[in-house]
């Protein structure tokens, strides 16, 4: 198997595995009720979903700088145009 084959095919398994956090992610979303969970439940899951958001941002904080477009990365991530260009930005001076 050649570089750009072994590429391509950890893509694509990225792009899967990805898939199906997101998935899950959305499953758990229309599971939720919070009103039917304890104190302590609502804390553990809580501390989850944040593990889950810090995994998320640093996904991000890494393509970012491979976006060339910050209107179409200001539409995915729900910020300004100016956030998402400074989100480019600082990503690409992290690279």
């Amino acid at each position: 198997m050649d570089q750009d084959q072994r590429r391509e095919q950890l893509r694509a398994g990225l792009r899967t595995q990805l898939e199906r956090v997101v998935s899950a992610l959305r499953e758990a979303n229309q599971q939720l009720e919070p009103t039917d969970l304890s104190g302590p439940e609502a804390r553990d899951l809580l501390e989850l979903y944040c593990q889950a958001e810090k995994l998320s941002r640093f996904g991000i904080a890494a393509l970012a700088a491979r976006t060339s477009d910050p209107k179409r990365l200001a539409r995915a991530t729900g910020t300004s145009v100016g956030q998402a260009r400074r989100m480019v930005e600082t990503s690409a001076a992290l690279a």
